[in-house]
């Protein structure tokens, strides 16, 4: 009813808009010379016929097209040659329809062009009428939504998997273990920073003693000392592919462990471009190793600086020289490291990123072993082999990498110990999985039926070497 009702309003109006237009026509034709009114006169009889010929061809399309729907069910012979010859005429008849309709537009363009400008000509033609819908569309908004949503999901995993295939960094131990093809010596949590705490708060192994990131220094000092069974290590240098990675906070931590084992250490700031040990431990470097290697006037024990930790002392970077691939190539340097084995133990030296300088390739033909820090999520894997084959090609023995700043759900096997927070002596406390790890499958965990890990189990045998350590 409503679809009628609109139907017969819409036709009134198109009814008087067309008679008022017309009614504006005549009048105006009316004030127009015989001439011009004699043309638009024919324009308007060849518009009237134009229009009778639509209709004619609609009605004969309609009746061709009442005959097709009757032939449809009949499948003998003269009833399939009538349908095509039915279809024949129809497509017929909509051809010449088509052409008068485009005569007639023609037509009332001429009529609209040949009228006032204050008159608007009515040149709309009508191809096919619009039917109104009989009834409402349907607003799909359940199936809307799910599209939605997985469309938003199926972008979320294909950004997330762009990024880890862009990631070209080291994350985790197991992969620094396949880049670097040997032991990772040690992985290092993420240690909080503050920014109004001082410079000493990077010796957690003072500060934080029994953290998790203070056993894992231990167990760096441990793996070293592993590497040291068949040849005993008296000096490691410590190095990283790039700045920005955290050697000088694993080699003053370092040198804290080893040096309460009751071991003399010296930690040396071989760094002459950004030096950062005399900041760790709160120390002047007026007067450190440029001083020595550029001036005869120097003793070495003037420039060794004890420190507040028990048996470790420190030789600061100096004045920072112009040349410092130089003095690290002199031969008063390498005196300097000479005369520093005769009065320490145990030896660290701190130095620029490898793969950046030289200054690392200079001196780590001269030390017993290398240490590499790499930074998780931050290094990338070509500046890590980089920096190894630039250590190897100059005779360096490469003791292995230092995985540094890691997440605790990068850490693999090593993320139990940060968790269980307990140390060697005590057992383990039992850990239920909090949230989505509930229902998770975890992993594997160690217990004390299991066999010891090869680091465990050689500790007892390097302490009996080194009853000293104790």
């Amino acid at each position: 009813v409503a679809w009628e009702l609109a139907n017969n309003a819409a036709d009134i109006l198109i009814t008087e808009n067309i008679a008022r237009q017309q009614a504006q026509q005549q009048q105006l034709q009316s004030q127009r010379d015989p001439a011009q009114t004699t043309e638009r006169q024919k324009l308007v009889d060849l518009q009237t016929l134009l229009e009778d010929e639509v209709t004619q061809y609609e009605d004969e399309i309609d009746e061709l097209q009442i005959q097709l729907a009757a032939l449809q069910p009949k499948q003998d012979t003269p009833s399939v040659e009538r349908r095509q010859e039915v279809r024949g005429d129809l497509a017929s008849a909509r051809s010449l329809r088509l052409q008068a309709l485009s005569s007639l537009a023609e037509t009332q363009s001429t009529l609209a062009a040949t009228a006032d400008t204050a008159i608007s000509a009515d040149t709309a033609v009508v191809v096919d009428a619009a039917p109104l819908p009989s009834r409402p569309l349907s607003s799909r908004m359940l199936l809307s939504v799910l599209l939605g949503m997985i469309v938003g999901l199926m972008g979320a995993l294909g950004i997330a998997f762009l990024r880890e295939y862009l990631d070209y960094t080291v994350k985790t131990p197991e992969m620094l273990d396949a880049v670097y093809a040997m032991a990772t010596q040690g992985v290092i949590g993420v240690v909080p920073t503050k920014k109004d705490s001082n410079a000493t708060y990077s010796l957690v192994t003072v500060t934080d003693a029994h953290s998790p990131t203070a056993e894992s220094f231990r167990s760096l000092r441990t793996g070293i000392q592993i590497s040291g069974v068949d040849s005993a290590l008296k000096s490691v240098l410590v190095t990283s592919a790039g700045p920005g990675e955290g050697k000088t906070f694993v080699a003053a931590n370092l040198a804290v462990t080893m040096a309460q084992l009751g071991k003399r250490v010296i930690l040396v700031d071989t760094d002459l471009r950004r030096p950062m040990v005399h900041e760790v431990f709160g120390i002047l470097r007026t007067v450190g190793l440029t001083n020595y290697v550029a001036q005869q006037n120097y003793d070495l024990d003037d420039i060794i600086r004890p420190t507040h930790i028990e048996n470790l002392s420190v030789v600061t970077s100096g004045v920072l020289p112009p040349n410092p691939s130089e003095l690290l190539a002199s031969k008063r340097m390498l005196s300097l490291m000479k005369g520093l084995e005769k009065r320490a133990d145990f030896i660290i030296y701190d130095t620029p990123p490898a793969a950046t300088v030289t200054d690392a390739a200079i001196l780590a033909p001269h030390v017993d072993g290398v240490l590499q820090v790499v930074r998780a999520g931050a290094t990338r894997i070509d500046l890590v082999l980089r920096c190894k084959a630039l250590l190897e090609r100059v005779g360096a023995r490469v003791l292995g990498p230092v995985l540094n700043q890691v997440n605790l759900q990068d850490m693999g096997y090593y993320a139990y110990y940060y968790q269980s927070g307990y140390s060697s002596d005590d057992p383990p406390p039992p850990s239920t999985p909090k949230g989505l790890r509930r229902f998770l499958p975890g992993r594997r965990r160690l217990t004390k039926e299991q066999p010891r890990s090869l680091v465990s189990n050689t500790i007892p045998a390097v302490l009996d070497q080194n009853p000293s350590q104790d």
